[in-house]
């Protein structure tokens, strides 16, 4: 049979195989997947912040996030206005 040299090995061996032959595609799979979608959560992140005013920004006449404001820390921990 084709497949009894893989029986006739030590278990740590098989381990080994089944282990490495399930990581490196699964990993690939992962890797390929992350970078597709890591400008569409960038973008969704911005927008989730604006939309909850944790950011200021500048809107042009089509709605459109154009520009992103500096918040001073001082300006978040008191409220005021910085002087620098």
């Amino acid at each position: 049979m084709i497949y009894e040299w893989f029986f006739e090995l030590s278990p740590w061996v098989q381990t080994l195989l089944v282990g490495g032959g399930l990581t490196i595609p699964t990993y690939l799979l992962g890797k390929s997947h992350a970078q597709d979608d890591q400008e569409e959560v960038i973008a969704r992140t911005v927008e989730y912040l604006c939309d909850n005013n944790y950011i200021k920004y500048e809107q042009d006449e089509n709605g459109d996030i154009v520009n992103l404001i500096p918040l001073h820390w001082s300006e978040k921990v008191n409220g005021t206005k910085s002087t620098n």
